[in-house]
């Protein structure tokens, strides 16, 4: 008997968005499960939904804040990528004032370090379209009369990361490093975390890799782009690569 390389989610509603906010999504789905959430790749862009679960999936086993991805099924029989819905965010607006103006009285555990290593991770990945929009904030309840509030980065469909001939490290007028900078402007930059980030990435390669292909649609990346991209990343030169955002980073010249 043939086993399935997935078990993707029915989408039983779609509504398509009045306006778009990220470049990519489309959308948003109710699905079988029950949950809502956000789709890309309803234009038939399999690269895009290749390039957001392998980016996620990065993310995810390098311990960064990321919302659950699935494969959703259209009606038609599409496969599209969908990044599952946080309930209780802020408002967009909410979510850019605290990182450009400040969390106030709010507490977000971790947030130095976690907007230093995926600015690092965006470095390395060559996602050059991360701004104010893509970062979430679900609020969490009071802990000792303190609101708190989580966390969630989404958004990685500009990466080049499946490009055979990426290369790291963004210019300075690219909204990534231009956000950036307002950002630590506000919250500071770890500079060890951002490293150390980078050096779990390099020493564990070949899991995040394995990590990457489970569930991963042939329909979007087919074998021989998959064996590619392994030994691209397994390679020397990407050990280069991420050694150059680590100096990039170290020395300030990324920043």
């Amino acid at each position: 008997m043939m086993q399935l390389e997935f078990i993707p989610l029915r989408i039983t509603e779609y509504k398509p968005n009045p306006r778009q906010t990220t470049v990519h999504q489309t959308g948003v789905a109710l699905c079988d499960d029950g949950l809502r959430y956000f789709v890309k790749g309803m234009g038939g862009e399999v690269e895009v939904c290749a390039t957001e679960w392998i980016c996620t999936s990065f993310a995810r086993s390098l311990n960064l804040p990321v919302p659950p991805m699935k494969v959703l099924q259209t009606p038609s029989g599409a496969l599209v990528f969908g990044s599952q819905a946080i309930t209780h965010c802020m408002s967009d607006l909410e979510a850019s004032m605290l990182l450009l103006d400040g969390p106030g009285n709010l507490n977000v555990p971790g947030i130095r370090n976690l907007l230093s290593a995926t600015y690092a991770f965006d470095q390395l990945i060559y996602n050059p379209d991360r701004h104010d929009h893509n970062f979430l904030f679900q609020r969490a309840g009071l802990i000792d009369g303190q609101e708190i509030a989580n966390l969630h980065i989404i958004d990685f469909g500009s990466s080049t990361i499946l490009n055979d001939n990426a290369i790291v490290g963004l210019a300075q007028g690219m909204p990534t490093v231009q956000v950036g900078k307002k950002i630590r402007k506000v919250h500071g930059f770890s500079v060890e975390f951002a490293r150390s980030f980078l050096d779990r990435f390099h020493k564990g390669r070949a899991l995040i890799c394995d990590n990457a292909m489970i569930g991963l649609p042939t329909d979007w990346l087919s074998k021989n782009a998959r064996t590619s991209l392994i030994a691209r990343i397994l390679s020397p030169e990407f050990g280069r690569q991420i050694d150059e955002v680590d100096e990039g980073i170290r020395s300030g010249a990324y920043l």
